[in-house]
């Protein structure tokens, strides 16, 4: 993962973004997709990726946890997709209202193994075998089957990271 990291502190944004850019310049040199960790650093992560409009970046926010708009300004920025993972459980998190909201195409499921466990399983270790619980959740949100959440998902990150566009 590559990233912007700002909730413990600011000291080191000027050398994190630098880094970040860099990276960014490498999966653009050798058309890979990245995996982006972002923790309260949204607004700096689209002015970061908002500088390679056009150019064929591509990737996704693991661990998604913005709003729906700052997701779409994101996706116009590049071919993103937003990692949903155990955080969708919880109950007054808002990332359910979140996912409501954007496209099916868009969403991957995802573990942050051994962080950030679904429900009923909060608070104890995360497993990999978890994420029925997010797809589960992903498609009562969005009024459709398990099933299609899966496909849906699985074809996003085959595109994405298998190069199948």
């Amino acid at each position: 993962k590559i990233g912007l990291g700002l909730y413990w502190s600011r000291d080191y944004y000027k050398e994190q973004r630098e880094v970040l850019h860099a990276q960014l310049e490498m999966a653009l040199q050798y058309d890979l997709p990245v995996a982006i960790h972002t923790r309260d650093a949204y607004r700096e992560m689209l002015d970061a990726v908002a500088t390679y409009r056009g150019r064929g970046l591509r990737g996704v926010f693991h661990a998604f946890a913005d709003s729906a708009d700052m997701a779409r300004k994101l996706s116009r920025e590049g071919d993103f997709l937003f990692g949903v993972g155990g955080v969708v459980t919880f109950k007054n998190a808002g990332l359910d209202k979140v996912v409501a909201e954007l496209p099916l195409e868009w969403l991957l499921v995802e573990t942050d193994c051994p962080y950030l466990t679904p429900v009923p399983f909060r608070g104890q270790r995360n497993e990999s075998a978890y994420v029925s619980y997010i797809c589960d959740k992903i498609a009562e949100i969005k009024g459709v089957s398990p099933e299609l959440v899966a496909s849906q998902t699985t074809a996003n990150a085959e595109r994405m990271f298998l190069n199948k566009r």
